[in-house]
């Protein structure tokens, strides 16, 4: 049974390539409205479609109608979405820095514990965005991939997107385990990590479905 399946895992990754050789010419008409759906389609299998299909709509030209190039771009999408987020909360890290040097602030154990918090939450989004990188350069590398190394790749793309994924949320798990709280600059780290887990999610959905559709 599992031969089997990686059998047929295989012949549908090659349909994939074969359907995404020709050139790509800017969609018009019914090729638009074809293309348009296939996005809308496949992002159902995700569980934020509306995100999904938003922010990935604008690369219709370029993804066509082939899975691998969708998940590719989600991919492409999720590491652009947590390097913005790192960002901010590299900014918000550093408000939190500012709060600490006046002369109000308390060095009590709860507010030093939420400063290690954040310096261990840039971190994690750190090696989420590597393991995104790692992802995105495995999805790409299925266009010249052959055989089994085909299976390979989407296993690793698998696994490094997963454990991205994991790293989003042990970073939130910390700035919600503060005793009373985090305050503002808290909930704005838990929202734009939220946010980015969310594309992250649906960039797995899309490689999963590679396994799910065969």
């Amino acid at each position: 049974m599992a031969d089997s399946k990686l059998v047929t895992l295989l012949i549908v990754v090659v349909f994939f390539f074969f359907s995404g050789t020709t050139a790509r010419a800017p969609p018009s008409g019914s090729k638009t409205i074809s293309i348009n759906w296939f996005i809308w389609r496949s992002c159902k299998a995700t569980l934020y479609h509306h995100l999904c299909y938003a922010s990935l709509i604008s690369y219709a030209t370029d993804i066509t109608n082939n899975p691998v190039h969708l998940a590719t771009f989600a991919s492409n999408v999720s590491l652009k979405q947590l390097r913005l987020v790192t960002s901010r909360v590299v900014t918000i890290h550093r408000s939190f820095a500012k709060l600490r040097s006046t002369p109000s602030f308390s060095y009590s154990y709860n507010n030093t514990y939420k400063a290690s918090l954040l310096v261990d939450c840039m971190k994690m989004l750190h090696e989420a965005e590597d393991l995104t990188v790692k992802s995105t350069v495995e999805l790409k590398a299925l266009s010249t991939a052959k055989g089994m190394d085909i299976i390979w790749k989407i296993g690793n793309a698998q696994t490094w997107m997963s454990a991205a994924i994991t790293y989003e949320d042990t970073c939130t798990d910390g700035i919600s385990s503060v005793r009373g709280g985090f305050g503002k600059l808290g909930e704005d780290v838990i929202s734009a990590v939220n946010m980015a887990r969310d594309f992250s999610s649906n960039a797995l959905a899309l490689v999963n479905s590679f396994i799910d559709d065969a």
